[in-house]
């Protein structure tokens, strides 16, 4: 079982912006999807969602190609989490988890005893319960993409897309939704995301699919795909990849470099060293 992407083209009008991209996403695993700016990876997503008809190839759920399933039977297979979000009215966070239930209920239902059972579980997942009765306006931009993955979640999918899941969060937030993404991987979530951060994927020890100008897509294992080559050759910016001792273990890491890695501190003329 996989979200299978075979040889998609997709764009708009007659202009493809993404060409042949190929990869498979397995259930309980992490595929990022990085790149500069104007590539294609939302694009790509509309695609791999149904929200953007494919030019050419094919995208698979399961075995099931995309295109014969309904929009509620998508909905339960796969759930998507766009970028930072704003709701209209003052809905609770429950309420706001309880829109993910959609896929299953009928034309004017009623949320159903096993509906709200799900919204508790999805609430739990991201450990967010405490948030339940609180309007959205209530919480942190942190805690609001906390509810919002966990509206997904109670949609009881087996894949989440998630564009840039991160965006717009300050360092704390944003490790602690990585370290959910972890979480419900090894609930047997797959995961497919995309992120301007490219040391995300080496936390996430995720697959990745390096998007390239010119249309072009490297896929594979982190530690393959994301070396100090192919990164400075995607940004344009000198980059260090490096393994780190941390306790018993190593942790891979990377970070961009400035032209002038090194600076020197110069002192103002007439200023007494040590002042």
């Amino acid at each position: 079982m996989a979200l299978v992407v075979n040889d998609l083209t997709c764009g708009y009008g007659d202009d493809p912006v993404v060409e042949r991209a190929s990869f498979a996403l397995a259930p309980g695993r992490v595929l990022a999807v990085l790149g500069p700016n104007g590539v294609g990876k939302t694009t790509l997503f509309k695609c791999v969602l149904g929200f953007l008809p494919a030019r050419g190839g094919s995208v698979e759920i399961d075995g099931a190609p995309l295109a014969s399933l309904s929009r509620a039977e998508l909905a339960q297979r796969i759930a998507y989490v766009p970028q930072m979000q704003t709701l209209p009215f003052a809905y609770t966070v429950e309420d706001a988890v309880l829109m993910g239930r959609a896929p299953y209920l009928r034309l004017l239902q009623q949320p159903r005893p096993e509906d709200y059972a799900a919204v508790q579980r999805a609430l739990a997942l991201m450990g967010i319960e405490h948030l339940a009765k609180k309007t959205c306006a209530e919480v942190s931009g942190g805690e609001l993409q906390m509810a919002f993955i966990a509206r997904a979640l109670a949609q009881e999918p087996r894949y989440l897309v998630m564009d840039e899941p991160t965006a717009s969060l300050d360092f704390g937030n944003q490790m602690h939704v990585l370290e959910r993404i972890i979480d419900l991987t090894g609930r047997g979530i797959g995961v497919l995301l995309t992120t301007h951060d490219p040391s995300q994927a080496f936390t996430l020890k995720a697959d990745v699919v390096l998007m390239q100008r010119g249309r072009r897509q490297r896929c594979g294992y982190y530690r393959d795909v994301l070396t100090e080559d192919a990164l400075r050759e995607t940004y344009g910016v000198d980059v260090l990849v490096r393994s780190l001792p941390y306790g018993e273990k190593t942790v891979d890491c990377c970070m961009a470099l400035p032209k002038d890695a090194v600076h020197h501190h110069v002192r103002p003329e007439g200023e007494a060293e040590g002042a």
